[in-house]
């Protein structure tokens, strides 16, 4: 009778590769949260620096006597960033 497991192979078994599956998934679960919350902080601090950057801007315009825009400031209690558009309400 052939024996039908040689011993001498190598490799992973099926319940070891979905064990390894499954502790990568609870982990990528765990961390997911936390890498959005960053990366929403980064886009926020980014749109902060962006406005302190206009309104610095701004005042050096109109120190030095040149045109400045002055309707530029939060939308509706959103912050205005480069990266996103609004359309403001005309009434």
């Amino acid at each position: 009778m052939k024996k039908l497991i040689n011993k001498n192979q190598k490799g992973f078994t099926l319940i070891e590769m979905l064990i390894v599956m499954i502790i990568v998934g609870i982990l990528v679960v765990l961390a997911f949260p936390q890498a959005s919350a960053a990366l929403t902080k980064a886009n926020e601090t980014g749109c902060e620096a962006f406005q302190s950057s206009v309104r610095a801007k701004q005042t050096s315009n109109k120190l030095l006597g040149l045109s400045t825009n002055e309707g530029i400031n939060e939308a509706d209690g959103k912050k205005v960033c480069g990266n996103d558009y609004t359309i403001p309400d005309f009434e």
